[in-house]
């Protein structure tokens, strides 16, 4: 493809201005909300953006490229012409969120929103915490980010078994990587019931979408913990309250969820030995810089004839 023109609907003004500076050598145009949107996409052939309103894919009549500006892409997909690829960016947000998920699941394991608790209400009550050596972890999605959290796992002496698509349908192991079980996506319940903590770093996709309802739930070891870091929706709220509430599930810590930003009203925000964080797992003060350095090499790639590195599959819609 030629290089043509570039149009860019980003969350604000500044990220747009930041990948225009990426792209010297192209013409950009910035879309600054969605009407602007609606009405410049029947002209539009190449568009960057990190979601589009209802109704942008009857409109779209000349998109061919739709880039992405994080690694997930559920946002795009139900508004993408079917002439269109999608590309998503890869490479930038790993070690963040990575570290992120670690994050809520050492405060789980060393009960840090206790300590929190008890700090504010300026009390001194000693309690036990768990020790992470000798604990298994279970990931959920053993890709990029999910092979970074389970190599982590490695290096806290901590046994590790997650879920990879890809292998044969059978609960066997599937090739071995350093350290670590690896499952086929149908044997979730039985990682689920095998770890101390529970990692989700699965993509939303149609596949994983309200996957960890009341039964998978409900094959979690007692006492387990769980941390959600990829998207919302993949575990059922209404479910996982449930358990927390009963003491089934020890605790668990959400960064994603099924809506956002979540609602004032949302029973989330009062659930017990609940941590959460406003999906800011893969956010960097050098965020946008990073992004705007994956698209410019998708788009040299594009306008070469070449597929991207992060050109997205819509049969796994990742």
């Amino acid at each position: 493809m030629a290089r043509e023109p570039v149009h860019i609907y980003a969350p604000s003004r500044s990220f747009a201005e930041t990948l225009v500076a990426a792209l010297p050598d192209r013409d950009c145009e910035i879309w600054d909300d969605a009407a602007a949107v609606l009405a410049g996409l029947p002209d539009a052939r190449c568009v960057v953006a990190g979601s589009l309103p209802p109704g942008a894919a009857a409109r779209a009549t000349q998109l061919r490229w739709l880039h992405a500006l994080g690694g997930g892409v559920d946002a795009l997909t139900g508004e993408l012409p079917p002439a269109a690829s999608l590309v998503r960016v890869t490479g930038v947000c790993e070690a963040a969120v990575s570290e992120h998920a670690w994050a809520l699941l050492l405060a789980l394991a060393r009960e840090l929103p206790l300590a929190c608790e008890q700090q504010r209400a300026r009390v001194w009550r000693p309690f036990a915490t768990r020790q992470l050596a000798g604990c298994t972890l279970g990931v959920l999605g053993l890709g990029a980010i999910g092979g970074r959290i389970a190599a982590l796992g490695r290096s806290f002496g901590m046994r590790v078994l997650g879920t990879r698509r890809g292998l044969p349908a059978t609960t066997n192991p599937g090739p071995a990587e350093p350290g670590v079980s690896v499952h086929p996506p149908d044997a979730t319940a039985t990682v689920l019931a095998a770890a101390d903590f529970v990692v989700v770093a699965l993509p939303r996709t149609p596949a994983t979408r309200g996957l960890l309802g009341p039964e998978l739930l409900a094959r979690m070891r007692p006492g387990s913990r769980l941390v959600v870091i990829s998207r919302g929706g993949i575990v059922d709220e209404s479910a996982l309250i449930d358990r927390l509430r009963c003491g089934a599930i020890a605790g668990a810590a959400l960064d994603v969820a099924a809506e956002e930003p979540l609602p004032p009203d949302s029973p989330l925000w009062g659930a017990p030995n609940l941590l959460l964080t406003p999906h800011v797992a893969g956010w960097s003060p050098d965020y946008a810089r990073q992004v705007a350095a994956v698209v410019r090499t998708n788009l040299e790639h594009i306008a070469a004839g070449r597929a991207p590195p992060g050109l997205v599959d819509p049969a796994r819609g990742y």
